[in-house]
């Protein structure tokens, strides 16, 4: 899976002229010691409890965590794991989370979280969609949409074939 994730990274930070960042400096790690230490020691509380979700990860099949930097600013950070009860083609990112305070790549998060999980989606051959869960607003449906994936509403998710 190592191999996999490090080709989905490479691949997600390609695409990034896409959205107009080719010159800022981009980089995709797990969550680390580090990052967690920049969202428990620098930014605000919130209703992720990164530590917890981390902790339940090694039950599932398949599964991928990411940090999202820019130099040594963490930009955010997102889970996924295969939804292998429902749906086991398809690959739910359940997490995401910018970060509150500014940030380089302010606006583009949820775009190199799509992209990775959608690039390493296409790296694993029962993977068949991504799908974003719970999206929290219509704007962020929005940005999902122009990510071409196709909203649904019971629940509430946003997928991509891959």
């Amino acid at each position: 899976m190592g191999m996999a994730l490090a080709q989905a990274r490479m691949k997600a930070t390609g695409n990034r002229h896409l959205i107009g960042l080719a010159a800022i400096p981009v980089h995709l790690t797990t969550i680390d010691a580090q990052a967690l230490s920049v969202v428990q020691g620098s930014w605000p509380p919130s209703s992720h409890r990164w530590q917890s979700v981390l902790s339940y990860l090694p039950y599932e099949t398949l599964w991928f965590d990411s940090a999202l930097w820019s130099g040594t600013t963490l930009c955010g950070i997102a889970v996924g794991h295969q939804a292998r009860h429902v749906r086991p083609d398809t690959l739910d990112i359940t997490e995401i989370q910018g970060s509150p305070l500014g940030h380089p790549l302010k606006g583009a998060t949820r775009f190199y979280i799509a992209e990775t999980g959608a690039a390493l989606a296409t790296l694993i051959p029962t993977i068949r969609r991504v799908r974003l869960k719970n999206p929290v607003n219509a704007k962020v449906t929005a940005l999902y949409s122009a990510l071409q994936f196709d909203p649904a509403v019971d629940p509430p998710h946003c997928v991509r074939n891959v």
